[in-house]
């Protein structure tokens, strides 16, 4: 059962990788650095890295999200890979 999950998980993000920082080409000409995560509720959601360590959660149709610490703390290390990236 839970590989069917994480099977309609990777539908959801386009056949990307869960939890893993990468570049991207959006559409708009140019390179992206993203991740798709998953939140406390299973919801998956894309993370945009701007050069700035900022991070934009996009969460299209949902209204909040919810994480975990565990999650949280991913996040601060996905911060850094971006940065390599």
């Amino acid at each position: 059962m839970a590989n069917v999950i994480r099977e309609l998980m990777l539908m959801e993000t386009g056949g990307y990788p869960l939890d893993q920082p990468m570049i991207i080409d959006d559409g708009s000409g140019t390179p992206s650095v993203v991740a798709f995560i998953e939140d406390a509720e299973s919801d998956v959601l894309m993370l945009r890295f701007n050069t700035d360590g900022e991070v934009e959660i996009q969460t299209k149709e949902y209204s909040y999200v919810s994480f975990f610490k565990a999650l949280l703390s991913q996040l601060d290390d996905m911060i850094d890979e971006a940065g390599e990236l």
